[in-house]
């Protein structure tokens, strides 16, 4: 251990106060083999566990095994020599781990067995896909060690197969970020006009044929007809019905086929630094760069243990989140600028403008006299308004301080469309309100903690009633219901006695009127997010 940590005296970079020292050598020469800098996380996360004895189980052999692949990664000797190296040090790792008895360890100790796993097999991962992508002039990828690489990844640990794997990363219909132009318009598209099924596809459109159908418009060319619906969207924003139906029928083909129009994808986006800005339960924010940009990354966070219908569920929710994004125009809705599957592969990338003032929760305590508390939720309510006046309208589904972005000019913006749906596909069939289930607990209506309460016509109220207490949440600085610590109390609180968060000290009486009427059940008799614009902005009575 003394060893490793000393290995590179003379050239160490330190991460964030880590005694692990790594030289930068080695992965410029990565670079030119073609690995991609996701190694250099991947060698971090390996000294981490090294550092972290209550980590792993102490095992000598398991000990070594990581070892060497620090070691290796630090070491490498030559652009040409270090395949075979590099892989038999990662096959060695991973068969290590396997081999330990980690049954006789406490349990404690055998949760950490899929963490250790993860961690080598995401870096054989990434090695053999930066093998399969190099433009190293004169390398050739090995097509025997691709093969039993990827075969590490098929253990009893992870019930993905490779097959399913490869067909789910090709995200953007087989367009790699490269692919795309400066303005983020690939050359597929520009050659989309020329196809013969288009002008079928244009009458389809202005049909009332049901969906399903289009495969037999233009079957076998589902990754090109989800790019000409987006152009059509596009191109097509004034013709309101037509557009509503390329809307509709995009989400249909997305959900379906689990692609994504090819100028979703990001070309020059790059993360800066080694270390997330901030985690969540299903995604870290990195900052990162974009030409002259500063930018936000969603990297969604994917293991490969998750099994096909959860990684399926995850790849259809990340296609939803970032079409409905990506055709949302307003300014109080953070702007979408694209989605990535290569920076942080096998992660999912969506990417957005970088908001320097944070949420409004953290603007409001930093500069508390900056904010106006009235303008601020004047255009969260226009934001909402414009969400459920679309067609399909949108719900957004989890309306909160933490969702509120605070732009350069201090205007405030809707953000996190991870939960936001597209009303119709759900209103008239057996939807319950576990349908809808998700969200953020305290600013959640009692229709959706109860099925005997929902009714999916009244489905956007639920946007309205966590908009009332977000208002709450801004004139006292902390969530509803703070006084409750358990959540499972709230429930019990809001549906069995009926209650709602407490008026706040400061929150002028007109206003409070407002809130009072957001939060009444049944959702019914809530009022709409355009009458919360109106009273807001035209002073109409409540």
């Amino acid at each position: 251990m003394a060893a490793l940590t000393t290995a590179s005296t003379t050239r160490e970079r330190t991460y964030s106060g880590s005694p692990l020292a790594i030289s930068p050598y080695p992965l410029k020469t990565l670079h030119q083999v073609g690995a991609t800098d996701t190694l250099e996380i991947y060698v971090e996360t390996l000294g981490k566990l090294l550092e972290d004895h209550d980590y792993l189980p102490g095992n000598r052999k398991l000990l070594k095994a990581i070892v060497k692949v620090v070691n290796c990664l630090e070491q490498y000797p030559n652009p040409v020599g270090p395949e075979v190296m590099l892989h038999q040090t990662l096959t060695d790792a991973v068969k290590a781990i396997r081999a330990v008895k980690w049954y006789k360890l406490p349990f404690r100790m055998r949760t950490k067995k899929r963490d250790a796993i993860g961690v080598i097999r995401q870096a054989i991962w990434d090695y053999v896909e930066a093998k399969a992508d190099s433009a190293y002039e004169g390398f050739d990828t090995n097509l025997n060690t691709r093969t039993s690489l990827r075969s590490l990844l098929n253990t009893s640990a992870t019930s993905v197969s490779t097959t399913t794997f490869d067909a789910h990363i090709d995200l953007l219909g087989g367009q790699s970020d490269s692919d795309d132009d400066q303005s983020g318009k690939s050359d597929a598209e520009d050659n989309l006009e020329g196809l013969p099924w288009i002008t079928d596809i244009r009458d389809f459109l202005r049909s009332d044929r049901p969906f399903r159908h289009i495969a037999r418009v233009a079957p076998d060319n589902s990754d090109k007809v989800i790019n000409f619906l987006q152009l059509e969207c596009d191109k097509n924003r004034e013709d309101t019905l037509y557009h509503a139906r390329c809307i509709k029928c995009l989400f249909y083909m997305t959900r379906f086929h689990g692609i994504l129009p090819t100028s979703f994808s990001c070309r020059h986006a790059r993360r800066i630094g080694n270390r997330p800005i901030w985690g969540g339960g299903f995604a870290d924010i990195w900052k990162g760069r974009m030409d002259d940009e500063l930018i936000c990354i969603k990297v969604l966070r994917v293991f490969m243990d998750n099994g096909i219908e959860q990684r399926n569920k995850m790849i259809k929710d990340f296609c939803r989140e970032a079409l409905v994004w990506r055709n949302l125009y307003h300014p109080s809705i953070l702007p979408f600028l694209g989605v990535s599957r290569h920076l942080f592969a096998p992660s999912f990338c969506l990417i957005s403008p970088w908001m320097e003032y944070g949420n409004i929760m953290t603007c409001l305590s930093e500069r508390p006299h900056q904010i106006q508390r009235i303008t601020a939720i004047t255009q969260v309510a226009e934001g909402i308004a414009y969400l459920h006046g679309l067609n399909p309208p949108i719900v957004h589904a989890d309306i909160r301080g933490a969702n509120i972005l605070v732009k350069d000019d201090l205007s405030c913006c809707l953000s996190d469309f991870g939960l936001a749906l597209a009303v119709e596909s759900h209103v008239g069939t057996t939807s319950s309100s576990r349908t809808f289930l998700g969200g953020s607990l305290r600013w959640m209506p009692p229709e959706i903690m109860d099925d005997k309460q929902f009714d999916p016509a009244y489905i956007t109220a639920r946007d309205v009633y966590s908009f009332g207490c977000t208002v709450i949440e801004i004139y006292t600085g902390k969530p509803p219901f703070s006084h409750i610590r358990k959540e499972a109390a709230i429930i019990n609180e809001v549906l069995t006695h009926g209650s709602r968060p407490n008026k706040p000290l400061d929150i002028p009486d007109w206003l409070w009127e407002l809130v009072s009427k957001c939060l009444v059940s049944p959702a019914s008799r809530r009022l709409t997010a355009q009458k919360l614009v109106n009273v807001l902005t035209l002073g109409d009575n409540v």
